[in-house]
């Protein structure tokens, strides 16, 4: 068992995980025990809920993944990033509990019958099942920009809810920097493989994977969450083609890859 570890941060991944350790930001800060939004009634909101149902399934299953990744590594800045990212994934765990409470108060205890879509639980347990390491952290990328597209899309609906719109708009703030740090541990593993093995084995992994991951909000335009963004007024399709155009540039492009 290794026991010490070199400090091997760049100075940009030093500076985003001093921003991750002094986030200030509380779940108990945003919500109160016993709050209720005041945005329409229960049965308006309910059109909103295998969204919202999904990226809570989503975010609690990202927590639960953790643990045998933080293991695996072996460097400091890997095992102290996603120690890190782990403790915000607790505290977007924890939201998501209280916003589906705030949001439908007669589901408390039962918030997974609002969970309507299965492809979120093929993205999540393929990510699970990853070979190694570097496919983990490249699903959890892909997660990450197709999230950060989806809750800035959520944030405008949701911004009429001071207190759903601010649990939001913290969430945003995280994934800034999860796609930063992670984006800069999956780039040393590219150099680390080289550019034959990444075309032979993880560009065909990364782009299933984000087809994967467009499904769980777009389901060939067909599934509840599809509809449920629509009855809220969100083009889904629109911030998928750009979290896809994004994944292209941060997996592909900029590393020359096919």
């Amino acid at each position: 068992m290794r026991f010490a570890f070199d400090n091997n941060r760049s100075t940009a991944q030093q500076r985003v995980f001093d921003s991750a350790v002094l986030s200030p930001w509380r779940v108990s800060d945003v919500f109160s025990g016993d709050s209720i939004s005041g945005v329409g009634d229960e049965k308006s909101r309910l059109e909103w809920a295998p969204v919202l149902a999904s990226l809570a399934f989503g975010e609690a299953t990202a927590f639960a993944g953790f643990g045998q990744r933080i293991a695996e590594s072996d460097d400091i800045s890997t095992k102290t990033w996603l120690t890190v990212h782990l403790a915000d994934e607790s505290k977007h765990t924890e939201g998501f509990s209280a916003l589906l409470d705030h949001l439908y108060p007669s589901y408390r205890g039962r918030q997974e019958t609002l969970l309507r879509s299965k492809d979120v639980l093929v993205f999540y347990g393929r990510t699970q099942r990853a070979d190694d390491l570097l496919q983990w952290l490249i699903c959890t990328q892909i997660a990450e920009i197709f999230g950060m597209y989806c809750y800035k899309a959520l944030h405008q609906k949701l911004s009429q809810d001071p207190i759903a719109g601010q649990f939001i708009a913290n969430i945003i703030s995280d994934e800034g920097r999860h796609i930063a740090y992670i984006g800069s541990l999956v780039d040393e593993r590219w150099k680390q493989v080289g550019e034959k093995t990444w075309n032979a084995r993880y560009a065909p992994f990364a782009e299933s994977m984000i087809l994967y991951a467009r499904n769980m909000f777009e389901a060939r335009k067909s599934g509840a969450n599809f509809h449920s963004f629509g009855n809220m007024g969100i083009d889904v399709t629109a911030f998928c083609n750009a979290a896809s155009e994004e994944l292209a540039r941060k997996l592909f492009k900029n590393w020359g890859c096919t």
